[in-house]
């Protein structure tokens, strides 16, 4: 079982789970984040509920209620495997917030919002005035594309929203879902 929910952890790419996520107040406080500081959050005040059905991917329902009852029942090893869960969700808590707008570059569609990537061996065409289309240089890496954070940015939020979502599912504790809130609402 332990096996089981380390690979559940690990699975944190791509996964959302879809709990009724709300913050405590509306207004998010300063100490979160500079960048975040004067954002107001429209969020209905209520607690989570419980005994609403739980909807997710990747994660069976059946599968996180069970592991749920076995740790409340004592269940050693899912109790490690919680404990180890939380310090990856305290973790969480003091990461991001993440946004594609955070890049110094624009992309070429001129809408910083959008994703950017750079492939290793594409670079600029030097021979036009935007380099634009990029060419492909086979065995140059284009330092550029470490300098562009969107896919790093990306991995970073799938996972901290992975573990923040099992986090508070499991332990009903509302800073996680407080936090799951500011990741997921960033306008930025």
């Amino acid at each position: 079982m332990m096996k089981n929910i380390a690979l559940a952890v690990q699975m944190a790419t791509g996964l959302a789970l879809c709990f009724p996520i709300v913050a405590k107040s509306n207004t998010i406080p300063a100490s979160l984040s500079p960048h975040l500081a004067k954002t107001t959050i429209h969020a209905q005040e209520r607690a989570p509920d419980a005994s609403a059905p739980v909807q997710t991917f990747l994660v069976r329902p059946a599968y996180l209620k069970a592991s749920k009852d076995r740790i409340r029942k004592g269940d050693k090893e899912l109790q490690k495997a919680l404990q180890d869960l939380i310090v990856l969700a305290d973790k969480a808590l003091k990461s991001g917030p993440y946004s594609v707008t955070y890049k110094s570059k624009i992309p070429p569609s001129g809408d910083k919002h959008d994703y950017m990537s750079v492939g290793p061996y594409w670079w600029p065409d030097s021979t036009r005035s935007d380099g634009l289309p990029y060419i492909r240089k086979d065995g140059q890496v284009n330092p550029e594309r470490f300098s562009i954070k969107d896919a790093d940015y990306h991995g970073s939020l799938c996972r901290d929203v992975f573990r923040l979502s099992l986090a508070w599912y499991y332990t009903g504790n509302q800073r996680y879902s407080d936090s799951l809130f500011l990741l997921t609402n960033t306008n930025l």
